[in-house]
């Protein structure tokens, strides 16, 4: 771990043992992910959570507690662990309580490779119906919905999910969503500046190409190909525009 040398882990001699963990969800590899992910869908959370994590990121053996610490040994190696040392450990992998701006997804489930993480080069068709099944699966959580929502996100040829996978793909739209609201922070927001609630997914795809679109049907064709990120680019500038005016002439709101 990253800590100043006077907190690293006596090995009963002058040498000092140096235990190595991710520092954040993107210093991740894919398999401590998925390892990650597997004993949240399993229920561990909190500081048994950590503490799993900790003794598998570094390959901690614990082998008994004492009156002087813990007794452990990495790859055979003993060494003597204190207990504010593990504690001090534990509280560096405390950013696996957030899931907000994990920065990272699993790059492939069920040999199907994911889209970009942040959904470039994704239609603006693809991330409706992404949405569609997200909120259908907040207001009613079947996991059809999650396997139609992991078949935009990496291929429509999943069929089932297992409760990682599951897990996974919530998580990662989940923190698409969180970031999309803070660069798109005109459109998705109230006027009051709170957060948007979810609304029915039809009403909210219809709104979204009326304003892309204008009214005009012949062009949502094209309206439904471009990038996302175009997309939402242009709906979050004509909510500027909106807000601007009814800063302007609030008599007229």
């Amino acid at each position: 771990m990253r800590t100043q040398q006077r907190n690293q882990p006596s090995t009963g001699s002058d040498s000092v043992l140096r235990l190595s963990c991710p520092q954040s969800w993107k210093e991740m590899t894919q398999e401590q992910l998925q390892l990650t992910l597997r004993l949240m869908a399993e229920g561990c959370k909190g500081v048994e959570l950590r503490t799993r994590l900790l003794i598998h990121f570094t390959g901690l053996t614990i082998h008994k507690k004492s009156g002087f610490g813990w007794q452990c040994s990495v790859n055979g190696r003993p060494c003597l662990l204190k207990t504010w040392q593990v504690q001090s450990m534990i509280k560096q992998l405390e950013y696996v309580d957030s899931h907000e701006e994990m920065d990272v997804r699993l790059e492939s489930v069920q040999g199907f490779k994911a889209v970009d993480i942040w959904l470039h080069k994704v239609p603006f068709k693809n991330y409706l119906i992404m949405e569609k099944y997200y909120q259908l699966y907040i207001g009613d959580p079947k996991p059809e919905y999650l396997v139609k929502l992991a078949g935009l996100l990496y291929n429509d040829g999943i069929r089932q999910l297992d409760a990682t996978e599951e897990l996974a793909v919530i998580l990662w739209y989940g923190s698409v969503k969180h970031r999309f609201a803070r660069i798109f922070h005109h459109f998705f927001r109230t006027t009051d500046g709170q957060a948007v609630k979810p609304v029915a997914w039809v009403e909210q795809m219809n709104a979204q190409i009326r304003a892309l679109t204008g009214g005009d049907v012949t062009k949502e064709k094209t309206i439904y190909a471009i990038d996302c990120w175009r997309a939402l680019t242009e709906l979050d500038a004509k909510a500027a525009e909106v807000q601007e005016m009814k800063r302007k002439y609030p008599k007229n709101n």
